[in-house]
């Protein structure tokens, strides 16, 4: 599951170039790299001025049916200014990010190097009188991310002493066994049932699943499992809980998807033999946990049909990629106009007629569709929901692949 890219700092990216090309690459696990085409002044740029350049690429594009989007000023950039018109300080854009300090037992607001007073921050206000405000309370550290909310009414205190009515929602606890317990379980018993050189393909498999649970899974948690999640994962020392210690074996098959179809076939130390064993490793642990009764037969099954989905998918998948490695369009691209370029990036397939794909970017569904032709071979590989990585040139009028990653089946 990817995350949607976001406005960032240096501090959360790193920055790579090649040549004209700069590639943002987030320190969060789970969000594609972006690319950027910039051109001969790249060399005169700062990784502060690319990221500026990204940031403002981003907030352009979650523009939508509004046609208005408040602005923010990207991280290490002033926010406030000071108006020689009202003799005050005022805010540059239309989102704030604040940290409340409580200095001598008295609350005020720290903007980037201003810290304000309950009566000057609202004097700040003033030039927004009339409009609307909501506010968020975040860690100190999360000021620059987007974050869902969960709509809740808490009881009052006086409520948590009555018998309330009405339906009860109870809060998950930490599962047990969890999943780690589970696993070691499986591995255990895989060793009295094979010989060596396949208990270590199985340890191998196994030992990437947990790494994908733990980096990735909480992305697709409910409300009141991420509530669970942050409780105990942000704790520190012994007191530290992981995915795979929190949560039970029936995340697993919620996980087999992403495992199989994305994480096993980006992860390049990963030999092609361990990748085609993975859909084995996995369609005998969703077998193993249905008659052990960890999960119900229903998910069992499920978990049993994705593995072996994978099973015959990885190979036409890595045959694909290949194909499309050998096609890529080798003309002259320096006659190609730079607003012709799209940057490496991951595609979905949304549609597929002979000898044509229609690609959508895979983090943003209100991008167009773009009509990339390919050869018949390749056509008969592919499925629609799959996805590639892929960068594209506008050659004469016609999209081309010009360079090509991997290929995910979904």
């Amino acid at each position: 599951m990817h995350r949607r890219p976001y406005l960032a700092n240096l501090d959360q990216v790193r920055i790579n170039r090649d040549e004209e090309l700069a590639t943002i690459i987030y320190d969060e696990p789970g969000i594609t790299p972006i690319q950027l085409w910039i051109g001969p002044r790249i060399h005169d740029m700062t990784d502060q001025e690319i990221l500026d350049q990204h940031n403002i690429i981003l907030a352009l594009e979650s523009m939508k049916d509004t046609g208005w989007v408040p602005v923010e000023i990207p991280p290490g950039h002033a926010q406030l200014e000071y108006s020689h018109t009202t003799d005050t300080l005022t805010p540059r854009g239309e989102v704030l990010r604040c940290l409340i300090s409580n200095p001598e037992g008295n609350a005020s607001i720290k903007i980037d190097d201003h810290e304000l007073t309950l009566e000057e921050f609202g004097r700040l206000l003033n030039m927004y009188a009339g409009w609307g405000m909501r506010i968020t309370f975040v860690p100190e550290d999360q000021t620059q991310l987007l974050h869902e909310v969960m709509l809740w009414d808490p009881p009052s205190e006086e409520e948590e002493n009555e018998e309330m009515p009405g339906e009860i929602i109870t809060m998950p606890l930490l599962a047990s066994p969890n999943i780690d317990q589970v696993l070691d379980d499986f591995i255990d018993e895989q060793r009295s049932r094979f010989k060596a050189a396949t208990v270590s393909k199985y340890e191998r498999v196994v030992a990437l699943l947990r790494n994908h649970l733990n980096d990735y899974a909480y992305q697709g948690l409910s409300n009141t499992d991420r509530i669970l999640f942050e409780r105990h994962s942000s704790k520190e020392g012994d007191q530290h809980r992981s995915f795979c210690q929190i949560f039970g074996p029936e995340k697993i098959i919620c996980e087999l998807d992403q495992f199989l179809g994305y994480s096993i076939i980006r992860k390049s130390m990963v030999s092609e033999t361990l990748k085609r064993a993975a859909g084995t490793v996995a369609k005998r642990l969703s077998k193993w946990l249905g008659e052990q009764e960890y999960i119900d037969d229903e998910l069992a099954q499920a978990g049993i049909e994705k593995s072996a989905g994978t099973v015959q998918n990885i190979p036409r998948a890595e045959k694909a990629a290949n194909k499309l490695y050998e096609c890529l369009y080798k003309g002259d691209l320096d006659r190609v106009h730079e607003d012709d370029f799209l940057d490496f990036d991951q595609y979905t397939i949304v549609r597929t007629e002979p000898g044509t794909l229609w690609l959508e970017q895979s983090w943003n569904s209100y991008s167009s569709l773009i009509r990339v032709p390919v050869p018949e071979q390749v056509f008969d590989l592919l499925e629609e929901g799959w996805e590639l990585g892929c960068c594209l040139a506008r050659v004469d009028g016609q999209w081309r692949m010009i360079k090509v990653g991997d290929v995910y089946p979904q």
